[in-house]
């Protein structure tokens, strides 16, 4: 911003207006279908989920996390909080399709020797949130 105030940057527009999301608060709450495989070489681990929305209305903003077994940390809400981090996921925050299947996988390393397999937790703005069992 110059003296005056104004900005010298020319590609730089003020926003008019904002996008009004509020009709996503009305998108009915779902459950979405999904499975999970598990594989690890010793160095490095990869999950891959297959999530289908086997509804009629819109899956957004789906979010997906790959936990570890139980350390017992909590996080600021109160909640268990065992995600691996940091993980490498092919995509993420996806939006389904009502009847759309996806596939999507993430790479990360497992603290020591861990035998435990992961699990994967699914959730998204009007998805219910589930636990999936990675299957070896």
């Amino acid at each position: 911003m110059d003296e005056s105030g104004q900005y010298d940057i020319s590609t730089w527009t003020p926003t008019k207006e904002f996008a009004d999301y509020t009709g996503l608060n009305t998108v009915p709450r779902i459950d979405i279908e999904g499975s999970a495989q598990y594989k690890s070489d010793g160095r490095e681990s990869m999950t891959t989920v297959t999530l289908h929305n086997p509804s009629s209305a819109l899956a957004f903003a789906v979010r997906l996390k790959v936990n570890k077994s139980s350390s017992g940390r909590v996080s600021r809400e109160g909640e268990s909080d065992d995600e691996i981090l940091p993980v490498l996921w092919q995509d993420n925050y996806v939006t389904l399709l009502p009847g759309e299947t996806r596939s999507v996988s993430a790479t990360y390393q497992l603290p020591g020797k861990s035998k435990t397999i992961p699990t994967v937790e699914i959730e998204g703005w009007n998805v219910n949130r589930q636990t999936l069992a990675a299957r070896p």
